[in-house]
Formats: C-alpha cells, structure tokens, sequence
C-alpha cells in the first residue's frame, strides 16, 4: 500500500486529525511535540513516517472503537 503518499495526499488531514487530535492526547502516553513533528516532516518529505503513523491511526481507532462500545454498553444498561 502507498501509505506515504497516501498521508502526504488524499488521508493528510485523517492523519493530523487522528495523531494530533484529543482522543491520543486524552491517553497521555504520547509527548504531544513529538506526535506534531511525525506529523509535520512526514507531509512536508523529510521522513518516511508512514509505519508509526499507521500505528498511531490504527491505535485511534481502537480507542474510538472502545469508546464507543463503552458508551452504548452504558445506555443499553441505564435503559
């Protein structure tokens, strides 16, 4: 799969939104100045950065998928 040029295109701004949005910083296991610079010499071609983005993605949605379970779990008992 492209990945690189995938995160530097058309998934740029899913990429930024995801590795620099709340949903990770809400963790606090990431150093948020580190996330911004993957981000930042990724899209900008200084560094291939497409694996820990990839990962970093993919932990996003887990934690999106988790919460969001969670959540109707809730509903579903408090009905």
């Amino acid at each position: 799969m492209p990945l690189v040029s995938w995160f530097r295109g058309p998934l740029k701004s899913r990429v930024r939104a995801a590795v620099l949005g709340e949903r990770l910083a809400a963790t606090g296991l990431f150093d948020g100045a580190i996330l911004k610079q993957l981000v930042e010499q990724h899209e900008s071609g200084l560094r291939d950065h497409s694996a820990p983005l990839w990962s970093l993605l993919m932990f996003d949605a887990f934690l999106n998928q988790v919460t969001s379970s969670s959540a109707e779990q809730d509903r579903r008992l408090s009905a």
